[in-house]
């Protein structure tokens, strides 16, 4: 859940701070209302009163009022996590100006807004208004709290990793190396936070095929997460997921069955619990099918041996357009090639590794 960004003290101030105690009773009870939406996790609800709040903040505080920032801050924000972008970005370019008015056009309080502006302007493949308002933010930070401060490490990250995921561009992906190093570097080094910027390095370069860097940045996200934890546990499952798939695009399939393992043994499964492949491969389309414009399935079963490999696929059935085919048709051999790419966490009973037999699945074949 996203911190409440209005102080509560709000609630606290004397009736004699404003002009009408009914506008100051409203004001109470919709964010009253807005804080009870917020630990619901009701996102329209929190919409309706977030916008409830705002327009009763309107009434009671001026325009150069830091809580009136804030209140309709608040406001976009909702609209934005609700994935209502395009309503949002006015209603944050509104709280910028009021912000702007409060804290000046440099302010460290501008940051906030800024970033959640950013992220409300997102558009897949064009992280330019994005990037450009995570720029002014970072500027700013830089400013108020020094290049090498945990405050500009943890917005660079969030640059980064916002203008990754949201924009679906690597474009900031300087400002993750540069979060990771600030982190190392503290006095008392948020290593964790390092892994984590390392564990994103490598998505973004497995993003763009450059899977060598990316095994590196992985391998050594591993490296900062030894620690206990359920948080370090769940990271360091990501990340090993993530190399299997790597190690398996570089063809080193060897390299791969470590993390295999260790994905099984720290996934426990449950004896009657089903895998589910860690790689899964698109088969390739027959020619001659794909020339008739046939469709089909196949079902295949298969055994999982102790380090993740798929072993023995037979076929068990197939279809052709809808229809069950008696006898083998050209789908199989695509279909077999598929499944023996795959690759899985063993189960592992009794503190060991075992082969799971009788696995089955089905390879679609559909045109598009």
């Amino acid at each position: 859940m996203r911190e409440i960004v209005l102080v509560l003290v709000l609630f606290l101030l004397p009736a004699t701070a404003w002009s009408d105690n009914s506008d100051i009773a409203a004001f109470n009870k919709a964010w009253q209302e807005y804080v009870a939406a917020e630990q619901s996790g009701d996102a329209g609800l929190r919409v309706e009163t977030a916008a409830r709040a705002a327009e009763a903040g309107k009434r009671i505080f001026t325009t150069s009022d830091e809580q009136l920032a804030l209140v309709v801050q608040n406001y976009g924000v909702a609209l934005s996590d609700s994935g209502d972008r395009e309503n949002a970005v006015p209603v944050l370019e509104e709280a910028l100006e009021l912000g702007q008015a409060y804290y000046g056009v440099d302010g460290a309080g501008l940051i906030p807004i800024l970033a959640d502006l950013a992220d409300a302007k997102a558009r897949n493949f064009s992280p330019g208004p994005q990037f450009r308002l995570y720029k002014r933010a970072l500027k700013i930070a830089e400013q108020s709290f020094g290049p090498n401060s945990v405050e500009f490490a943890d917005l660079a990250f969030r640059a980064s990793r916002n203008v990754y995921s949201m924009s679906l561009s690597d474009t900031a992906q300087k400002y993750m190396s540069d979060a990771r190093d600030i982190y190392l570097s503290l006095p008392e080094p948020k290593t964790q936070n390092a892994a984590l910027a390392d564990y994103y390095l490598g998505k973004m370069e497995f993003s763009d095929q450059k899977y060598k860097k990316s095994s590196e940045y992985l391998e050594r996200a591993l490296t900062g997460l030894e620690e206990p934890g359920e948080a370090n546990q769940a990271l360091r499952l990501l990340t090993r997921g993530l190399l299997v798939q790597v190690y398996e695009r570089r063809g080193l399939r060897d390299k791969a069955t470590p993390h295999c393992i260790a994905i099984g043994r720290e996934s426990q499964l449950a004896p009657d619990q089903e895998l589910a492949p860690i790689v899964r491969v698109a088969p390739r389309y027959p020619s001659s099918m794909l020339r008739s414009g046939n469709q089909g399935a196949v079902d295949i079963e298969f055994t999982v041996d102790e380090s993740g490999f798929v072993k023995d696929p037979v076929v068990l059935g197939r279809t052709v357009n809808g229809r069950e085919k008696k006898g083998r048709s050209d789908f199989d051999e695509a279909a077999l090639d598929a499944v023996k790419e795959f690759r899985y966490a063993p189960k592992f009973v009794d503190g060991e590794p075992v082969a799971s037999t009788g696995m089955k699945t089905r390879i679609t074949f559909k045109l598009e």
